[in-house]
């Protein structure tokens, strides 16, 4: 991945700035998206930004080594990375409990 890339989203994460994703999907087609940053996941040894898609109004994976560009745009209220992935809380607040699959 473009370590420029790289700066832009982790700037996004940290200041709540949506990014126009440019990148491409899993059918190799080159797809621009409207998103608001929400964190990192890992799974495997590849890394995604997890983060609320406009589009389809939902939290998604964006896997890093696709996104080709991300220009920042807009300031964007939190949400809660929990709400993103899905995950309900437990009886102790612990995020442990997957509501259904959202990617």
């Amino acid at each position: 991945m473009d370590p420029r890339v790289r700066s832009v989203l982790e700037d996004a994460v940290r200041t709540r700035t949506g990014a126009r994703l440019v990148f491409v999907d899993r059918n190799g087609a080159r797809t621009t998206r409207l998103v608001e940053p929400v964190g990192f996941y890992s799974f495997e040894g590849s890394w995604s930004l997890v983060a609320w898609c406009r589009l389809r109004d939902s939290g998604r994976p964006f896997q890093l080594s696709q996104v080709q560009r991300a220009p920042t745009r807009q300031q964007f209220e939190p949400r809660d990375l929990d709400a993103v992935l899905g995950w309900e809380p437990n009886q102790r607040g612990a995020s442990v409990t997957r509501r259904k699959q959202p990617f």
